[in-house]
């Protein structure tokens, strides 16, 4: 039989027995995982368990050894560095959440289609009307073109040449740039 696990005042009493199952005990290689959290009795390897919000929490403690305390004034202040420990929340395994439901969101979570990472070259392909479908031709059929540059008050000069790319701000990317004047 399994240790049996009380709720004292929101913390776990663990009473360990010896005769645990080694399907149960969360430090055997021949743990059985979902016998494991559908089970009422769990050997858990620590008296007081801690307990974090996420699992990047967790990571964050476990892999990478940083501690931050998140609670309180000192909120966010480095603290000892911790030791691996194993996590339980006690009401979490109920909480509203039935396994279908588990597994439906999972399963729309990964249905999404990750978000194309937008750059100038998708963002010019984009672009069906207005003044920048000028540019858009220039840069398909790679004709030469011929920009002005100007100063304050007066015309600098002009440069011809092929572009590659450009913006919502006109700025241009050109190769072969000829500049005169």
């Amino acid at each position: 039989m399994s240790a049996p696990m009380e709720y004292i005042a929101g913390e776990l009493k663990v009473e360990i027995s010896e005769n645990i199952p080694e399907e149960l005990d969360l430090t055997s290689p021949n743990l059985n995982p979902l016998k494991a959290l559908y089970s009422e009795n769990v050997y858990l390897p620590h008296k007081n368990p801690t307990t974090f919000n996420n699992l990047a929490e967790y990571e964050n403690v476990v892999i990478k050894g940083n501690v931050t305390a998140n609670r309180g004034r000192g909120r966010g202040k480095k603290v000892q560095k911790a030791t691996r420990t194993t996590t339980i929340k006690p009401h979490a395994e109920t909480e509203g959440v039935t396994t279908q439901e588990s597994v439906e969101n999972t399963a729309r979570l990964l249905a999404r289609r990750k978000k194309m990472n937008r750059n100038i070259l998708t963002r010019m392909s984009e672009i069906d009307e207005g003044p920048l479908t000028i540019l858009k031709k220039a840069v398909e059929k790679q004709h030469r073109i011929k920009v002005w540059t100007r100063s304050a008050v007066t015309w600098r000069g002009y440069c011809k040449a092929y572009l590659i790319a450009f913006d919502k701000h006109f700025n241009l990317v050109r190769t072969n740039c000829a500049e005169i004047g």
